[in-house]
């Protein structure tokens, strides 16, 4: 192996001693076991996924021949081999290997199940009822098995449902949804709480965040346009909660709360830094901001957020006050009109503190994405402004030249820093 070799020569070079070299050779080894096996299951899975398939695929071909008994007794059967191969892989076999791949083919014949039935007594067709009962059905599978896969499955199911239920309807049942992802949260805590880090662990951070952001819109209620206003609060919420004992060591891609909190307050704050929001805000009645269930909700996620800075926060920065700065500029958006020059001031300091953050901790990634606020900034402006196009063209040059000024400072600081 090549690592071995790099070894092999550092011994040679009398770099490091013997011990040494075993202790990094154990480390490599064990690492590429890691890697090997992480692999094994990703393949597993998808093995799990085509031969399901493939049994499907060979039943619908002769389906029509069957009598109903069979049909019943072949929709059944994936069923009841999934049960058995779970069983299987908790009495005899530890390896998540085959507990991955095995509870992964008993879900899909749940659904497959439950699909059949339906066509053979021929009951009427109902998305909603499927996917409610499909993800009920699998929710004891992910904490029997222990499946990440399972549980990814749960959330696409629950979301298409929600989706496909409340969006576009004012239903008082929305609470549907909430009660239906909080089942797979214990799961979720106890696998981050073992293993934050682990790739597994990490794409259901994502699948997660998701799933809480696409299914926010689903409370509404006659004010459709406050929504905007609760994703923000949400997107703070995250953002903050992203601090969390166990996420705060995370590699910032890994972070899934924090990539997705900051991402969503960046958007949602350029977004009402144009006006035509806030021409929307100040034809609203006071009632109808404090007292419907987007004005409700807009209060939960404030004290949310309340709730989890000062429970999760040390030192209390400008990012963390803005849930309460940003709530207040919206509640005298309903009685003053230019309320987007404020969260054109907020987006302006951002990106300056990020700017200078990256210039002090010598971070260009920090910086990068302080300039590139501000020239996200100067960009919105210069369709809703009445600047002259030489004015704005001036514009653009200072931003590039910034740009370019920026970096060529910091990398030339870290060149001689390190010399």
């Amino acid at each position: 192996m090549k690592f071995q070799e790099e070894i092999q020569m550092l011994l040679d070079e009398k770099v490091i001693d013997d011990e040494t070299a075993k202790r990094i050779s154990v480390y490599y080894l064990r690492k590429r076991k890691g890697s090997h096996g992480r692999l094994s299951t990703v393949y597993s899975v998808l093995g799990a996924i085509l031969a399901g398939l493939g049994i499907i695929l060979i039943l619908a071909h002769n389906w029509d021949e069957f009598p109903r008994t069979v049909k019943v007794g072949f929709a059944f059967l994936p069923l009841l081999t999934g049960q058995l191969w779970c069983g299987y892989s908790l009495l005899k076999d530890n390896k998540n290997v085959w507990k991955e791949s095995a509870a992964v083919f008993l879900s899909l014949a749940v659904g497959a199940c439950i699909a059949l039935i339906s066509q053979i007594y021929h009951l009427p067709d109902d998305l909603l009822s499927f996917l409610f009962v499909w993800s009920l059905l699998i929710l004891p599978v992910i904490y029997i098995m222990g499946s990440f896969t399972t549980a990814y499955l749960y959330a696409v199911l629950v979301t298409w449902y929600a989706c496909e239920k409340f969006y576009g309807a004012d239903s008082e049942q929305f609470y549907l949804y909430y009660l239906l992802i909080a089942g797979v949260f214990p799961f979720y805590f106890r696998s981050i709480k073992n293993n934050p880090e682990g790739n597994f662990a990490v794409f259901l951070h994502w699948v997660l965040a998701l799933s809480l952001t696409i299914c926010l819109g689903i409370v509404h209620d006659e004010q459709p346009g406050l929504v905007l206003m609760n994703y923000f609060l949400f997107f703070c919420l995250i953002f903050n909660a992203s601090a969390y004992k166990l996420f705060s060591p995370l590699a910032v891609y890994k972070n899934a709360w924090l990539v997705a909190g900051f991402s969503g307050i960046m958007v949602v704050l350029f977004m009402l830094s144009f006006d035509f929001y806030w021409n929307y805000v100040i034809d609203l009645y006071p009632a109808e901001v404090f007292f419907s269930k987007e004005g409700s909700v807009s209060f939960i996620l404030l004290l949310l957020n309340i709730i989890v800075i000062f429970t999760l926060h040390k030192k209390i920065g400008f990012l963390q006050i803005l849930p309460f700065l940003m709530y207040m500029i919206f509640i005298l958006g309903v009685f003053y009109n230019g309320m987007e020059w404020m969260v054109n001031l907020i987006l302006l300091i951002i990106g300056w503190m990020y700017l200078q953050k990256g210039f002090r901790e010598n971070h260009l990634g920090k910086m990068n994405i302080g300039i590139l606020i501000i020239d996200i900034l100067i960009i919105c402006r210069f369709f809703d402004t009445h600047l002259s196009f030489i004015l704005r063209g001036i514009l653009f040059l200072i931003a590039g030249a910034g740009f370019f000024l920026a970096n060529f400072l910091l990398l030339k600081r870290r060149r001689l820093h390190e010399q």
